[in-house]
């Protein structure tokens, strides 16, 4: 098997197999959180269609020392008080 190490030294793009994920997470998001998170789905306002903030995760978190990080994203969804 083929490191991500041997796979950059050739100079190649490691694969991207969390992107799709995302994007169903993504569209999916109501049924998501309804499925793995109940007790949090019910205090959301689903009337409002969530907003994606990954631009905004990206300047809070960005490239350091440590090296590359990946940001992931962030959907801001209106909470019923």
């Amino acid at each position: 098997m083929i490191t991500r190490k041997q796979i950059k030294k050739r100079g190649q793009k490691p694969p991207d197999y969390d992107s799709a994920w995302k994007d169903i997470i993504e569209e999916h998001f109501e049924r998501y959180l309804e499925f793995f998170f109940p007790h949090i789905h019910k205090d959301i306002d689903f009337s409002r269609k969530p907003e994606i903030l990954s631009n905004e995760l990206r300047r809070i978190i960005p490239s350091g020392k440590v090296g590359k990080r990946r940001a992931e994203r962030i959907l801001l969804s209106a909470v019923g008080v």
